[in-house]
């Protein structure tokens, strides 16, 4: 598995790109790419004036090893260093996205705009299957297109049910005005 380094995003083992965002994964994770943090690069420290004994020594060779440089930051710019634990957390995250909880939420939207094909007092069943339907579905997770399906069949049944109802209003009002004008 690999990790984009620029949403962190966790991509099987030979992807080059990242589903997510379509960066170029990193192909040979093991060679250290320089990064920027995105923030100016720090000014080194003004050195010290020499002494007359540091005088004598720079004409001797440097026997000193120097101190390392500092590595630069090596997140990228709008993200977080995360330690192993926390980045184990969030791959395993965005393997198993949505919460375990909606599964139920998707399968009752599918049963409400199912139920409300045959039986929908009132568009209440239609409501219902609207509601969880599209709580269901922007939530996310692995039943999420049930949650499409449930919310698009209440959408169906309530225009369905609407159109039926003004189409019967109309029918009733014209008769009944027929009616009157008949008698008077």
């Amino acid at each position: 598995m690999s990790i984009c380094k620029y949403c962190k995003h966790v991509s099987e083992d030979g992807t080059r790109f990242c589903k997510v965002c379509g960066k170029a994964l990193d192909v040979f994770p093991d060679t250290p790419e320089p990064q920027t943090s995105g923030f100016p690069p720090v000014p080194p420290l003004p050195q010290p004036a020499p002494s007359s004994y540091q005088n004598a020594q720079s004409f001797a060779p440097d026997t000193e090893s120097k101190t390392p440089e500092p590595k630069p930051l090596q997140n990228t710019p709008n993200t977080f260093p995360m330690n192993d634990k926390d980045r184990q957390a969030y791959a395993e995250n965005l393997q198993n996205p949505g919460r375990p909880d909606n599964d139920g939420i998707c399968v009752l939207a599918l049963i409400f705009g199912m139920i409300s094909i045959f039986f929908n007092p009132f568009l209440l069943n239609s409501i219902l299957a609207l509601i969880l339907g599209i709580v269901g579905h922007a939530c996310g997770g692995p039943k999420k297109d049930i949650a499409k399906v449930g919310w698009i069949l209440g959408l169906i049944t309530m225009i369905i049910y609407i159109v039926i109802r003004v189409v019967f209003a109309v029918l009733a009002f014209s008769l009944i005005w027929w009616i009157i004008r008949l008698f008077i």
